[in-house]
């Protein structure tokens, strides 16, 4: 499990804390829009979350923008678990396994890092060079 590996109840609570149900719709929508929150706080982590809010309506404008978001959704949603049962048996296969998954981790991080310059200026992670 990575460092940023939160439980569902953990996410709800923290996001429910964090996150109030938007007041851009009336009140009639409102509990459409509660219902949608709640959906996505009892199926999806965190991460999930910000992108499916976040960019549910942006096109890919440039093929750095698709690249950015598909190693984005690596990043967020493909899950080691299971490769980590099969391949650590003791504590040194643990350590081993913990080096390799974080120098993935940090070469698919780096990936996304150089393109954070090339995005669109109107993307919430762009930044300038």
């Amino acid at each position: 499990m990575s460092d940023f590996s939160l439980c569902r109840s953990q996410i709800r609570n923290s996001m429910k804390e964090t996150i109030p149900p938007p007041k851009l719709f009336s009140d009639q929508n409102q509990s459409q829009i509660s219902q949608f929150f709640n959906f996505f706080l009892n199926n999806f982590s965190l991460m999930s979350i910000r992108v499916c809010i976040s960019h549910t309506h942006m096109r890919a404008k440039t093929v750095i923008h698709a690249e950015y978001e598909i190693i984005q959704h690596i990043l967020d949603e493909i899950e080691i678990h299971s490769i980590e049962q099969r391949m650590v048996t003791h504590k040194h296969t643990k350590k081993r396994f913990e080096r390799g998954a974080k120098n993935v981790s940090d070469l698919i991080t780096n990936l996304a890092k150089r393109r954070l310059h090339r995005l669109p200026k109107d993307h919430e992670d762009y930044q300038e060079k």
